[in-house]
């Protein structure tokens, strides 16, 4: 967008932050069916001494260790960050102290990064963490307040979004993680869609985005109380339905569908109100394409006991929000459709991506 500061391409990669890497794994590798020989382990070893990050964070040289794991996950790249310090002093154990299993941050490849930063210096913006790592440089900011987001800035990027031919992987032993009994079905996540932030005020939100980052026009700007209160939209939250209420819009940012909440009301029971009293503004939920959305969710529901956090039914239309922070250290959002650029990708790049 013309004025903005950071030119970006895709958001490539999505990052969790959780207390118990090993545990959050075993259920990744148990239900989840991706290419286990994608993963890429921090340290190597996987020794318990962890894997050194040296860069600064709040503006001071710092090192700590963590373990983390990326990996192919349908269309993007995920990584899995446990930091060994749960005491505080780094940007990924300060955030598990106060937010628990959760999104941390989007990664987002940057044409104009070295000018971008100097940019975000003149308008008061610091990065809250900075680092060196396989050959790139690592800029994150947190931008939850701003527009609901902790963003990564870097030149370059890896994962699925960064294929230019099939990929070819080295076995990975992952014994580690493998279940006992194997699970009754594996589920299939096709395709990332959105990524969805919860903020206090949705059009303060997207104007911010648009003029840090090269985000995409609105294009759904909506508030649930209309069709609510027309019988066209009807609300569960936490399994009891409700009418509560609320402000979306939509734009298109890094390949994905942006999405933005935020409350009407103080009024409680309200996932957007609650979220916000409970972690702030921030990062709540991916969309995705769930092959046989219909029999997997009920398996995660009936056989596996996974809760659906929130229902949102429109006519045929039916928006799940499964909480699997504790089991993958994600917010799931199941889809009822493909939206946003994703859609728009041709056959061939999307079989590219998905590998």
């Amino acid at each position: 967008m013309e004025g903005c500061i950071a030119k970006t391409g895709d958001i490539y990669q999505i990052c969790a932050v959780v207390s118990d890497l090993d545990q959050v794994m075993r259920n990744w590798v148990k239900y989840i069916d991706f290419n286990t020989d994608s993963i890429k382990c921090y340290p190597a070893d996987w020794s318990d001494e962890g894997y050194e990050v040296v860069g600064t964070y709040k503006g001071q040289e710092t090192s700590y260790r963590v373990k983390a794991v990326r990996f192919d996950f349908a269309t993007i790249e995920m990584l899995l960050v446990e930091p060994l310090n749960k005491e505080g002093g780094d940007p990924y154990s300060d955030f598990l102290k106060t937010n628990g299993n959760n999104y941390h941050h989007v990664t987002v490849e940057t044409a104009n990064l070295e000018e971008a930063v100097e940019k975000f210096r003149e308008e008061g913006y610091l990065p809250l963490a900075q680092t060196e790592a396989e050959g790139d440089c690592h800029v994150m900011y947190d931008f939850r307040e701003q527009f609901g987001l902790i963003v990564e800035f870097t030149k370059g990027k890896t994962g699925p979004m960064a294929r230019t031919e099939k990929p070819v992987y080295d076995h990975v032993d992952i014994s580690r993680w493998e279940p006992e009994e194997p699970a009754e079905r594996k589920m299939n996540y096709e395709l990332t869609m959105q990524v969805a932030m919860v903020t206090r005020d949705v059009d303060k939100a997207q104007k911010y985005l648009q003029t840090l980052v090269d985000g995409g026009e609105v294009f759904v700007d909506a508030e649930a109380s209309q069709a609510i209160k027309a019988g066209e939209m009807i609300l569960k939250y936490k399994g009891v339905p409700d009418a509560y209420e609320y402000r979306e819009q939509h734009m298109f940012w890094g390949g994905q569908d942006i999405e933005f909440f935020s409350p009407i009301s103080d009024q409680s029971p309200n996932p957007m109100g609650d979220w916000l009293k409970e972690q702030g503004p921030g990062f709540q939920h991916m969309d995705m394409w769930l092959l046989d959305r219909a029999e997997n969710e009920k398996y995660m529901r009936e056989t596996l006991g996974w809760e659906a956090m929130e229902e949102v039914i429109k006519g045929e239309r039916i928006c799940t929000y499964m909480d699997l922070r504790e089991q993958l250290g994600l917010i799931l959002e199941l889809g009822p459709r493909i939206v946003g650029p994703r859609s728009q990708l041709d056959e061939a790049k999307l079989e590219l991506i998905k590998g």
